[in-house]
């Protein structure tokens, strides 16, 4: 015989997780899906209608409610299965990431996913969801569960408080509770929608779209939204009928749908757009308490999509580190990653069926035996991470790895001081700026990206032995290009703004020497005319103030090519094997374009032109490293090594200039 099903366990809404769950996979998998990472917000949605009934049926009990029991049950669930997760990956991590900083990633990421912290580790470490930095990260996707442990953890208080309020007014507790949540829901959105959009700022936070992206708290109106729905059907006393839970169901399908292949990484999200999947969702599940199911509500509760939602949680888990690790041991390979989304469903069954299952519905796991369970499910992962933290930190005492790490790691010193994020020239109070202010010659500025910003230490080599002093104020991603009156913005209004008062200051200075340095990567032909006129502008409005100008010519760049993609076991096998190099007259037709625009701007305006090529190709190939030396950090920028071995290129462009 088969055991009778609880009533108020509903399958639909197992089919709901898979749905989620499926659509998640298929993102991360490469599936053309540009929606799929909302399936995360169809979970939300979920666990705050079933966390909420879970919270009401037991207040309804003899026992009543207790927190003890809730936290013992959500812990029983979801620590042990996330706990292999977090240390089998990092274990792995060891050996196929890379030890020149994403190790150190993953290792934090542990640390936090143990500790219930993994989204605010991650926007502090990993950065953007859709940065490509996310992607070497194996453990990214813990931020939602660190999100709904948070939830977990004070959301039943709030409950108590509306049973506690109302017994004190001799209200309903059902109202003051969707009072609170109201309230708490509009104040999430508002939050979310504000940082989103850049209508709030918080004090603190650098990147108030990444922060709204992980943050619990503005996600906190997803799970009220299933909060909500679930205490409104709790006090409705007239059953749905069937007609309009049909409408409804193919009206939250559509709405999944729709937001799994409209909305993309391009939009402001949890912003006005994350209501289609939330609403899509809520619209599901009260469809499904029709008293008869409509088309929608009996396919999600099909034996096939009950089993995919049995076992989200455990593919959810699984199926990201997988992805990670395939892409590393072959890159590029698509086909590889969609396979391996698939089939790390197996893992997933395995662990739910031997892991999750038998932990969770064990009898004999209880009191002190749980305790343990549950300390040893945060320890050791805990002490993975510090492991692997530790050895990537201490270069795994291997001198090959040290070598390298002292080589790629460091960022010029104008970033250390702040000089790289867009301080116009004249407004850095504060900030150390300037080498050698009491130095007898006339000054020396480096403006423009962070191109410029990575000849910070050849700029300072070279000025010093001349007398001359230095101030360096650069902004990553923001060409020193001059905008006329009426001409559109071809930057954010931040790198405009920069430009424009680095400028008016300059125009107020005695003559001095500017360098100039830019990314060819921005000419294209679509863009050639514009850059042309924009950058002679420049020039010739600091050289109208009496300025001399040097402008840095293209450095190689090796598109495709990241140290951080060397994993331990490159490097173990050979250290200069996780370089690249390309044949110098390849590299120069790729970027023939770019050279030939800035060295006829540096003709036509009489501008020094710094071509530190030769140095950066000796030979007939441009590489990332010569032998053991390294000379570029990634695939854009020379390492600090280089940038101080270029020092004499640049001293002799001012002494060119001086004559």
């Amino acid at each position: 015989m088969t055991a009778a099903r609880a009533p108020w366990i509903r399958l639909d809404i197992q089919g709901l997780r898979a749905v989620a769950v499926i659509f998640v996979v298929a993102y991360h998998s490469g599936i053309p899906l540009p929606g799929g990472f909302t399936g995360v917000d169809i979970f939300f949605v979920i666990s705050g209608y079933v966390i909420t009934e879970l919270i009401l049926r037991k207040q309804q009990s003899p026992d009543g409610f207790q927190l003890r029991d809730f936290y013992a049950r959500r812990m029983r669930r979801l620590l042990p299965a996330l706990a292999i997760v977090v240390t089998l990956t990092l274990l792995v991590a060891i050996f196929l990431e890379s030890p020149f900083g994403p190790q150190r990633t993953t290792a934090l990421t542990g640390l936090g996913a143990s500790l219930f912290l993994a989204n605010f580790v991650i926007y502090a470490n990993t950065g953007a969801y859709f940065d490509a930095p996310a992607e070497f990260n194996p453990l990214l996707h813990t931020w939602s569960l660190s999100v709904e442990e948070q939830f977990y953890f004070i959301f039943p208080t709030l409950m108590i408080l509306a049973a506690l309020i109302a017994a004190r007014r001799q209200r309903s507790s059902h109202s003051i509770a969707l009072t609170i949540l109201v309230v708490v829901s509009l104040a999430s959105f508002a939050l979310g929608a504000g940082l989103g959009f850049d209508f709030i700022q918080l004090p603190g936070i650098g990147d108030s779209t990444s922060w709204a992206f992980y943050s619990s708290l503005t996600r906190a109106w997803e799970f009220c939204a299933g909060a909500i729905l679930a205490l409104l059907l709790r006090s409705s006393k007239t059953p749905m009928r069937q007609g309009a839970a049909g409408l409804l169901a193919i009206l939250g399908i559509v709405a999944i749908v729709l937001g799994a292949v409209v909305i993309d990484q391009a939009m402001v999200f949890p912003g006005l757009v994350a209501l289609i999947p939330v609403g899509g969702a809520v619209a599901i599940i009260t469809a499904g308490t029709a008293s008869q199911s409509s088309l929608i509500t009996r396919a999600l509760s099909l034996p096939g999509m009950v089993w995919i939602g049995a076992i989200s949680y455990s593919w959810y888990l699984w199926h990201w580190p997988i992805i990670v690790f395939t892409r590393q041991l072959v890159p590029g390979n698509e086909a590889a990653l969609l396979l391996v989304g698939l089939l790390s469903i197996l893992p997933a069954y395995l662990a739910y069926r031997f892991i999750e299952s038998p932990i969770r519905n064990s009898s004999q796991i209880r009191g002190g035996r749980l305790l343990l369970v549950l300390a040893l499910s945060i320890a050791v992962p805990a002490a993975a991470a510090v492991l692997v933290l530790r050895g990537s930190e201490r270069a795994w005492n291997n001198p090959s790895i040290k070598s390298m790490t002292e080589q790629i790691v460091p960022v010029p010193i104008s970033y250390t001081r702040g000089c790289d994020f867009g301080t116009p020239l004249g407004q850095q109070d504060g900030l150390d700026c300037t080498w050698f202010p009491n130095a007898r010659g006339g000054a020396v500025y480096l403006v423009g990206d962070s191109q410029a910003a990575q000849f910070a230490e050849a700029a300072i080599g070279a000025v010093e032995p001349i007398e001359r002093s230095l101030t360096i104020a650069t902004e990553g991603s923001c060409a020193f290009l001059l905008r006329a009156e009426g001409e559109e913005l071809v930057t954010s209004p931040e790198c405009d703004e920069y430009i424009t008062q680095s400028a008016d200051w300059l125009l107020t200075q005695p003559p001095a020497t500017i360098l100039i340095g830019m990314s060819g990567s921005y000419v294209n032909p679509d863009t050639e005319a514009d850059i042309h006129e924009r950058l002679t502008r420049s020039i010739e409005t600091l050289q109208g103030a009496g300025h001399s100008v040097a402008l840095f010519q293209a450095v190689p760049q090796f598109f495709g090519w990241t140290p951080y993609a060397c994993s331990m076991l490159d490097v173990l096998r050979d250290p200069q094997g996780c370089g690249t190099s390309v044949p110098r007259e390849s590299m120069d037709d790729k970027q023939a374009q770019a050279l030939s625009l800035l060295r006829e701007i540096a003709a036509s305006t009489n501008a020094e032109l710094i071509d530190v090529r030769p140095e950066l190709c000796p030979g007939d190939s441009c590489a990332t490293n010569d032998r053991d030396f390294w000379r570029y950090r990634d695939m854009f920028h020379i390492s600090v090594g280089q940038s101080e071995q270029l020092s004499d290129s640049v001293r002799s462009a001012q002494l060119r200039i001086d004559r």
